[in-house]
């Protein structure tokens, strides 16, 4: 799990060994280093879901799944809110990937 707000109450996350929690801007030109020197090396599947990521933030995960499509085998993207001229981009940019 990443946020950058710390008014979020991260305590449930240790009771799944399986879950981390990291402090940070995922719109941040380091993200990317941060996020992969954070990934454990376990076995696949490795999987980013995005939930609630409100307008740059659905693009920018899309692309740091591609980035790190080396370390990760899915990406669960639940968006709340597009901008609507970047959306056609972005599903085109989706289907691509595939």
């Amino acid at each position: 799990m990443v946020d950058s707000s710390c008014a979020i109450d991260t305590t449930h996350t240790s009771a799944f060994h399986n879950l981390s929690f990291m402090r940070a801007d995922i719109l941040g030109a380091p993200f990317a280093a941060m996020l992969t020197a954070h990934l454990p090396r376990q076995l696949p599947p490795r999987v980013m879901v995005g939930i609630h990521l409100c307008g740059a933030l659905s693009p920018r995960a899309v692309s740091l799944f591609g980035q790190l499509s080396h370390l990760l085998e899915v990406l669960v993207l639940v968006p709340c809110c597009l901008n609507r001229r970047a959306d056609a981009s972005l599903k085109r940019y989706a289907k691509d990937m595939r």
